[in-house]
Order: structure tokens, then sequence, then C-alpha cells
């Protein structure tokens, strides 16, 4: 199977309301219920932000025993603001049983029109080779 060149989306928060104060990170759960061993050859961490927003973002995806995969902090200030992603060439072995975690959150910090809550999506993406 020939692997796409994207890669395979892996988790998607879809536009989630930022928070007006840090009150811990959201977590996402993947587990590989296959009976093959993931290869994951590279990640790309991406994080988006509705126009006017004013926060610290981060997305930071790592195996279930705490190896790090993928990590991207943004600091949303302006608009445009420059890349929204983080890519990365990885070597990191996922086998049956074993879980992949994303770990999120956003914190605002500019005022919003009333009964306004500024908007941020987060998405991982993964290119994987199954290992028989």
């Amino acid at each position: 199977m020939r692997q796409s060149e994207f890669g395979k989306l892996y988790f998607q928060t879809g536009p989630i309301d930022a928070s007006p104060s840090f009150t811990g990170a959201k977590q996402e759960r993947w587990k590989n219920d296959g009976i093959y061993t993931l290869h994951i050859t590279q990640s790309e961490v991406w994080i988006g932000g509705q126009l006017g927003l004013i926060a610290d973002c981060a997305c930071e995806v790592m195996l279930g025993d705490g190896n790090v995969i993928n990590g991207f902090n943004l600091d949303h200030y302006d608009d445009p603001n420059g890349a929204h992603c983080h890519h990365m060439n990885n070597e990191v072995y996922v086998d049956p049983g074993m879980e992949i975690l994303c770990n999120y959150y956003a914190v605002y910090y500019s005022s919003h029109p009333a009964g306004t809550v500024p908007k941020v999506d987060f998405a991982v993406r993964l290119w994987t080779k199954k290992i028989s």
C-alpha cells in the first residue's frame, strides 16, 4: 500500500473554545488495536486560530510511555502570524496495544465581542508503515 504524501490524520479537534485561563491540557488518545507494529516515519502538528486571536497554544504528541513524537507551541499574536505547523522526521515504533496521546491547550489574552469566545483547531498527521 502506498503511503499518502499527506499522511493520515490521527487527531483533529475541530474548532474548540480557547480558555481565558490555563485550566490544564485536554487529551485525546489513539490505540494501536491492530496486529502489526506501526513505524512512524514523519509527523506534523498543526495549530489554527481564528482571526483576531491573541493566545498561547500548544500541542504535543507522544507515546503512552511518555516518549515525545512531536510538539509545537504557538504564540498567536498577529494576523497573519507565519507558519502554524511543525513537521518532523521520526523513527518511532508503536506496537500493538500501545497508545498515542495528543495533549493540547489554548489560553487567550485578548478581549472579544461580548458573548464570543475565540476558536482554535489542532490537528496531527502521521506517516506510518506497517511492520509484520
